[in-house]
């Protein structure tokens, strides 16, 4: 998941790491089936940023 938003948006802040490695498996798949057409990080977290 990481290296997917890392190579799609280069700008990440730094909690975003702590974020992912936190996330249970339900929020990472949300999280992963955002990440395909997400046009930003913002796009793939929503309203949990």
């Amino acid at each position: 998941m990481k290296g997917s938003l890392d190579s799609r948006f280069p700008d990440l802040p730094a909690w975003v790491e702590a974020k992912v490695l936190a996330a249970n498996l339900e929020t990472l798949d949300a999280w992963i089936d955002r990440v395909i057409d997400a046009r930003s990080w913002q796009d793939v977290f929503g309203d949990e940023v």
